[in-house]
């Protein structure tokens, strides 16, 4: 009977270890890049009034945008001549996927949603890029996120992804923080700047689900065409939040593209 090389045990066992230390290593991301499950339909109040009622949410743009002095209701107002109402609710640092969990328990996001807006205004996806979550995670959460929506009889408002300094929140990381970023660009082919990525993974989900005319998009260069650059100086010191200057701009053209979709179901050609 032939006996085992000690050097092949050795390698045998050296190989265990190296398994054993990956799956440590791996199981705390089991969920990281997964994809939520399609949740129930929300229970929508009904409302008789004639108000035009707008949504805010998503992630911390959408938070902030609670205490900012919204402008969105007075343009659309002396626009269509109609009372409008906007309300926003968001949370700090949410993704594509959290932002859709949250519409599935006693969340400040589903409260919102329960008021039956027509619109809904949706901040998605920074916070995907900067996680480098892939442009398949975003376009999944993203699709998710349209269907609840429009199974409601919300008209989706999403913004495509703004032009912030995605280089300087991940040159201003630490050193661990940019490793795991580099291992998540390995797992989900992200580029280091996933902006563009993530922006046609949207547009392709659009076009895939026929959603291209039932969706709204709030393209960056419609309020932000310079992006961090943009010589009216939109953004916070971070680089990645808005200040109270961009937030009237992006507000003026969130009612400037409702406007135009609110005219053309309703039948109305002029402007």
């Amino acid at each position: 009977m032939r006996k085992k090389h000690p050097y092949r045990l050795l390698s045998m066992l050296g190989a265990t270890v190296l398994l054993l230390s990956g799956a440590c290593f791996l199981y705390p991301y089991r969920n990281y890049y997964s994809i939520s499950q399609e949740h129930p339909e929300l229970t929508m109040q009904p409302s008789d009034d004639d108000t035009l009622r707008i949504a805010f949410i998503g992630d911390s743009w959408a938070y902030l945008h609670e205490s900012h002095s919204c402008q969105i209701a007075q343009m659309l107002s002396d626009t269509l001549h109609t009372r409008v109402s906007v309300i926003s609710a968001g949370e700090n640092g949410a993704t594509s996927k959290r932002i859709y969990d949250l519409l599935s328990f006693d969340s400040p996001l589903r409260k919102t949603l329960q008021t039956s807006p027509h619109y809904c205004v949706v901040s998605a996806g920074i916070n995907d890029c900067n996680l480098k979550k892939g442009g398949d995670f975003y376009q999944e959460h993203m699709r998710l996120l349209a269907d609840v929506l429009l199974q409601n009889h919300i008209t989706p408002v999403f913004l495509e992804i703004p032009d912030y300094d995605i280089m300087g929140v991940y040159n201003r990381s630490g050193t661990l923080t940019r490793l795991r970023r580099r291992f998540s660009m390995l797992v989900t082919d992200s580029q280091k700047d996933c902006r563009e990525q993530y922006r046609q993974a949207l547009d392709d989900m659009l076009r895939k689900r026929n959603y291209t005319n039932r969706i709204v998009v709030l393209r960056k260069d419609l309020w932000n065409p310079l992006g961090i650059d943009d010589p009216r100086q939109l953004y916070l010191s971070d680089g990645i939040h808005l200040n109270e200057r961009g937030y009237e701009i992006l507000d003026a053209a969130i009612a400037r593209v409702i406007a135009a979709d609110y005219r053309q179901r309703q039948g109305f050609t002029s402007t």
